[in-house]
């Protein structure tokens, strides 16, 4: 037995969390650095791929490399939580976002830029350079809290990471420049562990507008996929106080298999109707109400987004656009494109953006908002996908979130002009021609 076996699991089933993609891989579970660079030593000298797959909310081919034998190196036995000092805390990247919540809320302390997936681990947000429903000048996106790494380098090296020249690297990098095992995070203080928060009912665009003009901790805005003027929108909205009650309900995600079945039967009944009535009565349970929360509850309150890949018959096709002007006739059209081509969309989230104040591997442009939303692929035909894309490359709006990296490759094959919507990620893709690490 070689020592890539001695620390393999077993060959396991995985997948993206929006389903594009699901295959068998090999899942190795190094314990400590020494089995991380023996075991880049043995992939490095038979020159094979692998990809760092810790989380469950990694999309697409970001989480698994197509066509040929996957080989997956998980962090998940690096998840240890330090203690805090002087306002941060140092954390192994294995470690799960809303389990770091958990662990340092009863401290009164919190993190900057939670993003809305439990099953994210540390070290695939920052890199991902993810972005929360606090995105502020200061905090704009999950790389500006992080003030050092500790990182294996992809010649196997373990390097410490103290200047900001050197952690754009790393910082929405997408695992390309090497492995990260810790970070070093600046903390945000609370009150409390409770936030108080509030719902507003969003009338039109010019509502979201002023909604998001507000001074609000934590806020995004959920639209109505049918856009009934009744029904529009409800802006949720949060700040920390200084209740010492504890709020905190444990909710337990997609672990219940008759759940899982139940929501699944339930997906095949989805048609336009039913999905008006179950809109009409989230809103009516959500309308102008205050109440106070855990904060871990308020990020993790709902099975509903959770259980969206569920309900998708084939998968699910998301988009993510960022606006950064005419962010009113921007909307508007879109949500004509969404109405024209009678697409059925699972939700659509609006929040509010700004630029990270440092240089990152991958980071969002400039200050803005983001309009994101999901399909089943199955109802997303051809001519709807290029009406978007049309959209996109008149108005030079920029694309986050994307259904497939071979959907952009093919697309650069086809028509090399058009890729100017492109993330970072898809860019540092296509100029190494292959579709993942």
């Amino acid at each position: 037995m070689n020592f890539a076996d001695s620390i393999l699991n077993k060959n396991e089933v995985i997948s993206s969390w929006n389903r594009n993609y699901t295959q068998e891989a090999k899942v190795f579970y190094p314990k400590n650095i020494l089995d991380i660079q023996n075991l880049l030593k043995e992939i490095k000298k038979k020159k094979l791929l692998y990809i760092i797959k810790t989380g469950k909310c990694s999309y697409d081919s970001k989480s698994i490399i197509s066509d040929m034998q996957t080989l997956v190196i998980s962090l998940k036995n690096f998840n240890k939580i330090y203690t805090i000092k002087n306002n941060s805390v140092v954390i192994e990247s294995g470690a799960l976002i809303q389990d770091i919540l958990k662990n340092i809320k009863n401290k009164n302390y919190t993190l900057y830029s939670i993003p809305g997936g439990d099953k994210i681990s540390l070290g695939g947000a920052i890199s991902a350079n993810v972005i929360g429903k606090d995105s502020n000048k200061n905090f704009a996106s999950f790389g500006d809290a992080v003030s050092e790494l500790n990182i294996i380098n992809n010649n196997g090296l373990l390097i410490k990471l103290k200047k900001k020249v050197d952690l754009k690297n790393f910082i929405g990098a997408f695992g390309h420049n090497g492995i990260i095992v810790s970070a070093k995070l600046i903390l945000k203080k609370t009150k409390s562990q409770n936030v108080l928060v509030a719902t507003k009912i969003i009338n039109n665009v010019d509502s979201i507008i002023n909604f998001f003009n507000q001074n609000h901790e934590l806020r995004y805005i959920q639209l109505d996929p049918f856009f009934r003027k009744k029904n529009f929108g409800i802006g949720f909205s949060a700040k920390s106080i200084s209740d010492k009650n504890i709020y905190f309900k444990k909710i337990n995600l997609l672990s219940n298999n008759i759940e899982r079945i139940f929501i699944k039967l339930f997906s095949i009944f989805i048609i336009p109707s039913i999905w008006k009535i179950f809109y009409k009565i989230f809103f009516y349970l959500n309308k102008n109400k205050t109440q106070k929360l855990d904060l871990h509850n308020f990020h993790y309150n709902s099975k509903y987004k959770h259980l969206i890949p569920l309900l998708a018959k084939k998968n699910l096709t998301e988009f993510e656009i960022m606006i950064h002007n005419n962010f009113k006739k921007n909307i508007i059209d879109l949500i004509n494109i969404i109405k024209k081509n009678n697409l059925l969309s699972y939700y659509i989230v609006v929040k509010k953006l700004y630029k990270s104040k440092d240089t990152y591997t991958y980071k969002f442009n400039n200050d803005g908002y983001s309009f994101a939303f999901a399909f089943d692929s199955k109802n997303l035909d051809f001519k709807a996908k290029k009406n978007i894309l049309d959209f996109l490359k008149k108005r030079k709006l920029s694309l986050n979130l994307t259904k497939t990296d071979e959907f952009f490759i093919n697309l650069k094959r086809n028509h090399k002009k058009n890729i100017f919507f492109m993330s970072l990620y898809k860019k540092m893709l296509q100029e190494k021609n292959e579709i993942s690490r």
